[in-house]
C-alpha cells in the first residue's frame, strides 16, 4: 500500500504521523527519521527511505531507487532540486541549470550562474549603499524611495 493512502501517513506529504505497529504518535528526529513515542518503532518519510537506500546500497539510478524505496522518480528529482540529495560524481548528470542549461548534478543552478547572481546581488546593496548614504539617511529623516520601474 502506497504511504499517501495509509491513514498513518500524511495525506499532504506523505510523512508518517502515527506508528504502524501501536497507533502512538511519532516524532521527527531528523534526516528522515521519525520515532513512535509510546513503543520506539522507526519510520522514514521519502527523503529518509531515499538516504536509507543510498547509504546501505550506494549510487544507483532513480527508476532503481524508486521501485525499491516506492518513492516516485518525480519526488527523487525534487529532491535533487532542491540539493537534498545529488547525482554521484562520474555518474551521467540529467539535471540541467535553469538559467544556461550547463549539466548540473543537483540544485537548480550551476556554480557560474550563482555566482553571477550572487555577485549582481551584492553590487545592487553595494549600489544602494552609496545612494543611502548620498541622501543623508543617518540624519534620522524620512524619504521617499525612488524606484525607476514604479
Amino acid at each position: 500500500m502506497s504511504n499517501n493512502m495509509n491513514s498513518n501517513y500524511s495525506p499532504i506529504d506523505g510523512k508518517p504521523i502515527r506508528c504502524q505497529l501501536c497507533h502512538g504518535k511519532m516524532d521527527y528526529k531528523g534526516r528522515g527519521q521519525y520515532v513512535c513515542v509510546s513503543c520506539g518503532n522507526r519510520d522514514f518519510d521519502d527523503y529518509g527511505r531515499v538516504r536509507n537506500f543510498l547509504e546501505e546500497y550506494g549510487v544507483a539510478p532513480s527508476s532503481i531507487i524508486s521501485d525499491v524505496t516506492g518513492v516516485s522518480e518525480q519526488k527523487i528529482d525534487e529532491m535533487l532540486k532542491d540539493g537534498r540529495i545529488q547525482i554521484a560524481k562520474g555518474s551521467k548528470p540529467y539535471l540541467k541549470c535553469e538559467t544556461c542549461g550547463a549539466p548540473i548534478r543537483y540544485g537548480r543552478f550551476c556554480q557560474r550562474c550563482i555566482i553571477h547572481v550572487v555577485g549582481g546581488i551584492s553590487s545592487a546593496f553595494d549600489a544602494d549603499k552609496i545612494k543611502r548614504s548620498n541622501r543623508g539617511l543617518n540624519t534620522g529623516k524620512m524619504y521617499f524611495k525612488h524606484n525607476k520601474e514604479n
